[in-house]
């Protein structure tokens, strides 16, 4: 496991793997070579700081997954 900083690519894989895939922060800790808790921690910073109605043009498929890659 890493303890190394997130990197932004990191955290939008976890979104995605979280929102598109339903995998559970276990699984997307797994994934990145994180641990449950700090794809917990990240996810609700992010989930709290982040005002999805200023995402919905986004939210509705118009961008492809994996557009960051």
């Amino acid at each position: 496991m890493t303890d190394d900083p997130w990197t932004d690519a990191e955290i939008l894989m976890a979104l995605d793997l979280r929102d598109h895939d339903g995998l559970s922060y276990a699984a997307v800790g797994r994934y990145l070579g994180r641990t449950r808790n700090s794809v917990l921690s990240m996810l609700r910073r992010v989930d709290r700081d982040t005002d999805r109605t200023d995402l919905s043009p986004h939210l509705n498929g118009s961008l492809p997954r994996g557009w960051w890659a």
